[in-house]
């Protein structure tokens, strides 16, 4: 054993006082590895630099040039998605929902108005967009016939009568202050006799709480700093992005999902509405499982069950809102509402208001249909002319702007005038909608 160490040690050298790891390192090696490191930094740092600084300029001029070509800002405002052809299936309807060369629903017509042509623009929200109904049963497309063959009446069989076009600027998902947006966008450039806004009592009024006015829109930036800073160097990139993923959200809306995915977008869009998700999420499970299975199968619109499950009080707000409620939204009612009074007198057009009540006001198998998805209702609407309403008449009549309550003809229809799962007009409502506008044009002497 005495000779093997021996012959070791004289192989390997004496053993070691300490491990490898706890020498000093050579100090000329030292050196030489931080005089590396150093010029790899000197060498390769600029070069970094340079190509972050080319992407980051190539990407402000793609933004640019997008922003420019494309008129991001203003698109993302309007929100419309022209030649679209989505289907629309649930349990209560089937059909396609189309849209012509400027997003709009109803033909393509020239913004050139020929002589001899009377032209009605009406502005307002998924009630007159047609949500739920066909190109042919569309309010607007009913008045056009109605107002034709009033033109024709009036005439005489020996007189040329008047041609009438009835242009639908209505968006889906919109409020008072889009509504007066998409008019100076788009509705003016059709050189309008009559102006018509459709003021959907159901939700208008909550509504415009939540949609930015064109300044504010300005001022806005998304929450969080990578988001933010993404937005701040290409806002027309973020924001075509960001139109793209609200296109692939609405496209799911009729889609089937697992119920999982559900309850995720629900609670996903609690928290974009700065709402408590747990509290989304029990209201959710507490409605009638046959619900629940509609939204999943994509048969039932999965936004209308996350109003009431987000917002059980929307409905109140809309309608009969507290005082801290109206003294928030109703001078941002106002405002759009004076500035299309002005924007009317100014292109020589006449303005109308027309209120359109929610389903819950006419009907009380609808009442009931509401109540049952969670919404928070009240037996007095059934009966009695909703607060919002009245506030709506008198700024109509102190404007001297004529107005319409469809409140009451409704209730007289006798028949069911909304879908009772969703909340708009079905066929039978537009085509009475139509009837009770024409003969209201016709007695304020709006006519053709």
């Amino acid at each position: 054993m005495a000779r093997r160490a021996i012959l070791k040690e004289a192989v390997l050298g004496p053993p070691l006082e300490q491990p490898l790891s706890a020498l000093p390192l050579d100090p000329p090696v030292a050196r030489s590895t931080a005089a590396r490191v150093r010029a790899a930094v000197r060498r390769y740092a600029p070069r970094l630099f340079l190509a972050v600084g080319v992407t980051l300029a190539m990407l402000k001029l793609a933004d640019a040039v997008v922003g420019r070509v494309a008129n991001t800002r203003e698109r993302h405002m309007l929100r419309l998605r022209p030649g679209a052809e989505v289907r629309h299936k649930s349990n209560e309807f089937d059909y396609v929902f189309r849209t012509n060369k400027l997003g709009l629903r109803g033909p393509d017509i020239p913004f050139a108005k020929p002589a001899g042509t009377y032209r009605t623009v009406v502005l307002g929200d998924s009630m007159l967009a047609g949500f739920g109904v066909s190109d042919e049963e569309l309010l607007t497309t009913h008045l056009q016939a109605l107002l034709a063959k009033s033109s024709r009446s009036q005439d005489g069989a020996s007189a040329r009568p008047k041609k009438v076009d009835v242009v639908n600027v209505a968006r889906v998902g919109t409020s008072t202050i889009r509504e007066v947006d998409l008019y100076e966008a788009l509705g003016r450039r059709f050189q309008p006799d009559l102006m018509i806004l459709g003021y959907f009592l159901g939700n208008d009024l909550a509504e415009v709480v939540d949609e930015k006015t064109s300044a504010e829109s300005e001022e806005w930036h998304p929450d969080g700093w990578l988001r933010r800073t993404a937005f701040g160097c290409c806002p027309n990139l973020y924001l075509e992005l960001a139109m793209i993923r609200q296109s692939q959200s609405q496209r799911r809306e009729f889609t089937a999902r697992t119920e999982s995915q559900v309850v995720a977008d629900l609670q996903s869009e609690a928290r974009s509405r700065g709402r408590d998700p747990s509290a989304a999420l029990t209201k959710y499970h507490s409605l009638p499982s046959n619900i629940r299975t509609a939204v999943a199968s994509g048969l039932l619109s999965e936004m209308r069950i996350f109003d009431a499950c987000i917002e059980p009080d929307r409905l109140e707000r809309a309608l009969d809102p507290n005082a801290d409620e109206f003294a928030r939204a109703w001078p941002r009612t106002t405002q759009p509402l004076d500035r299309l009074r002005a924007a009317a007198r100014r292109d020589g057009a006449k303005l109308a208001i027309v209120a359109i009540p929610a389903s819950c006001q006419i009907d009380r198998r609808s009442f009931a249909s509401e109540r049952q998805m969670g919404y928070n209702v009240h037996d007095a609407w059934l009966t009695e002319q909703a607060p919002t309403a009245r506030a709506l008449e008198a700024w109509a009549n102190q404007a001297d702007v004529p107005f319409l309550d469809l409140t009451e003809p409704f209730r007289r229809a006798g028949k069911l005038l909304y879908f009772l799962e969703d909340y708009h007009l079905n066929p039978d409502g537009n085509a009475e909608g139509a009837e009770d506008i024409c003969d209201f044009i016709s007695s304020q002497g709006l006519a053709p």
